[in-house]
Order: structure tokens, then C-alpha cells, then sequence
């Protein structure tokens, strides 16, 4: 899977005020690379998060994911298009409160009609080592839990781009490096296109590339670091 951005713009207004976050953004990426995104808060990188999920719209600029440009689709085909070819990790993992762990990872391949829902969510769970908390629902896991859970969930319907949102942020640093240790296992086992979004630099390394959002553009962070 390929992910092209050209010239990506996107703003917001604060009253009168007209504040542009992304100015003329560029992104390229080859299949089954993964990249990870710096920067400050508020840099801009859950709005490209954002843009690159199809969640957002750009003011102007372009996005292709795999020769499909999502500005030409519509509401409906581009959800259908996110809820196939895209998984999604967040920061604060957003289950479904009233499911079991095993219920959230179904929900998505019973939303798309996919064959084998529970087969193919309990061979996941038992992947990031819950095959014995299925049963369970968010509030009775731990932090650690549900972000596997939501990996699992994102993974399960086998998609071309995974984006990944500061996935371990809200762990402790033990369980943080246990489930981003898991992450990149899964990552290049199934030698997926990912963006992962950290402010750990040693995350960060592990990625093929690095980049540095900053004042609206992405720049290498190999190139900041030695120049």
C-alpha cells in the first residue's frame, strides 16, 4: 500500500483569527513502510492523522492512498473505503464500553459483512496474549489490555494502512514498551504500511524513516539530527 500527500493545506479559525496548520504539506510513502511522526504539541500531527484517515477533509492539496485519491470520494465510499483498508490506534483506545474485548474486536469485520468474525477476533486476541481475557470488557482490563485490544481491533480486518496515534501515551513506561514492542512484532510480521505518531524518539528509531512536523511541514528528522 502507497500513501501520497501533494501540497496538503488545512487551517481553522479562532474567531477572526485564521490559523493554518499544514501549509502545503508533502508525504510520500512506499508499501510496507513504516514512519514515524514528531513534533511539539499542537505541531498539527493529529490533524494529518486526521486527513490521512479520511476523518478530516484538506482545505486544498491531495491525498492518495494506493492510486485512490480521497478527495474524489464521497461520504459514503469513503467510509467504506476507511472502515476496509485502514485500521486506526489511538492514544485512549476508544472501545466500545458496553462489548467485551472480544465483541470490539468483531464489531468492525461485522460491520463490513466479513466471513468468520469470532474465528478471526479470537485469533488475534490470543496474538496479543488475551486469548484468556475475551470474555472481559474494558473496564475490567488494565491500560495495557485495552490498547492490545485495540491493536487486535484495528489489525483485524487486515488492512493496507495502519495509523497509529501515540499509541502507548497514556501507559506507563513499562507497559508502553511491552505493547510497542508487540506492535512493531505485528508490523513487520504482516509487513504492513504504518505512521505512527510518538514523541519517543527511540521509538521513533525503530521506524524506517522519521519525520518532524513543524510549522505546518514535514521535515526529515534524520536530516535535523546530523545537519
Amino acid at each position: 500500500m502507497t500513501l501520497e500527500a501533494k501540497k496538503v493545506v488545512k487551517g481553522y479559525r479562532q474567531g477572526t483569527i485564521s490559523i493554518e496548520v499544514l501549509k502545503e504539506l508533502d508525504l510520500s510513502i512506499s508499501s510496507g513502510e513504516i514512519v514515524a511522526i514528531l513534533g511539539q504539541s499542537g505541531s498539527g500531527k493529529s490533524t494529518l492523522m486526521a486527513l490521512l484517515a479520511g476523518l478530516d477533509r484538506p482545505d486544498k492539496g491531495e491525498i492518495w492512498i494506493d492510486g485512490s485519491s480521497l478527495g474524489e470520494m464521497g461520504e459514503h465510499a469513503l467510509t467504506e473505503f476507511r472502515a476496509g483498508r485502514i485500521g486506526i490506534v489511538f492514544q485512549q483506545y476508544h472501545l466500545m464500553s458496553h462489548l467485551t474485548a472480544l465483541e470490539n474486536v468483531m464489531l468492525p469485520l461485522e460491520l463490513l459483512g466479513r466471513k468468520q468474525p469470532r474465528q478471526k477476533a479470537l485469533v488475534l486476541l490470543e496474538r496479543v496474549g488475551l486469548g484468556d481475557r475475551v470474555t472481559h470488557f474494558p473496564y475490567q482490563l488494565s491500560g495495557g489490555e485495552c490498547q492490545r485490544v485495540a491493536i487486535a481491533r484495528a489489525l483485524v480486518t487486515q488492512p493496507a494502512l495502519l495509523l497509529a496515534d501515540e499509541p502507548s501515551g497514556s501507559l506507563d513506561a513499562k507497559t508502553g514498551q511491552e505493547v510497542m514492542a508487540l506492535f512493531f512484532e505485528l508490523m513487520a510480521e504482516k509487513e504492513m504500511t504504518t505512521i505512527l505518531v510518538t514523541h519517543n524518539a527511540t521509538l521513533a528509531n525503530l521506524c524506517h524513516r522519521q519525520f518532524l512536523l513543524s510549522d505546518g511541514q514535514l521535515q526529515s528528522y534524520a536530516a535535523l539530527t546530523t545537519g
